[in-house]
């Protein structure tokens, strides 16, 4: 009774996705609660497996900590992992293997798959020109079940190229403001003879902290 949402927006969204619609991008900024949208369906009575594609190992170890601290039953898929769990965490480069596609087949014929997720999907189109696992993942689409896709970065402007690169049609698109107040950026020009590029950054950053 004590729990609220973070906001309208994640409250849609999540009753967005336990409605069982086939496809779902929801856009939220940083710390609008997007974990929330994978972790909960998957702890509800008589739940199915949530597969949560994981692309930048750096978030990886902070989930894997949370996730142990809320007892969230889980599991990292290794190559010829056979287990199952009520989440099942995979990286950008396995989900795309052969090995993969068939362990989540056999999830979907034994109608044990509820979902997979895909966080940071925005990297779709950001890191594509460097990582080719990003392209690769596309093939995850193959699977028949409910997709999600979760990032706080897609402006409008690069969302019909989004949805190309994904194969999706007429997705439900959850999109939240990210507009942080707090952040802003400035462009200074700088003159020579102050030390190089370098010292001069660390030194507005000094006096900024």
């Amino acid at each position: 009774p004590e729990m609220d949402w973070k906001s309208a927006d994640q409250e849609r969204a999540l009753t967005t996705i336990m409605s069982w619609t086939e496809q779902v991008v929801t856009i939220l900024p940083t710390g609008a609660g997007k974990s929330l949208l994978f972790m909960l369906p998957c702890t509800l009575p008589d739940a199915g497996i949530t597969i949560l594609v994981v692309p930048l190992v750096a978030l990886r170890g902070d989930l894997l900590r949370r996730l142990q601290e809320l007892h969230i039953d889980h599991m990292e898929w290794l190559m010829g992992e056979k287990r199952e769990s009520g989440l099942v965490l995979v990286t950008a480069e396995a989900a795309s293997t052969r090995d993969f596609l068939k362990y989540a087949r056999t999830l979907i014929l034994q109608q044990k798959l509820d979902r997979i997720v895909v966080d940071e999907r925005h990297l779709t189109i950001t890191a594509a020109g460097y990582r080719q696992s990003m392209i690769d993942l596309a093939a995850i689409r193959s699977l028949r079940t409910q997709f999600v896709y979760l990032t706080a970065t897609l402006p409008p402007s690069m969302q019909a190229e989004f949805e190309e690169r994904n194969h999706l049609l007429h997705p439900k698109i959850i999109r939240a403001s990210s507009n942080r107040p707090n952040i802003y950026y400035v462009v200074e020009k700088v003159t020579s003879g102050q030390g190089s590029l370098l010292e001069q950054a660390a030194a507005r950053a000094r006096d900024a902290w």
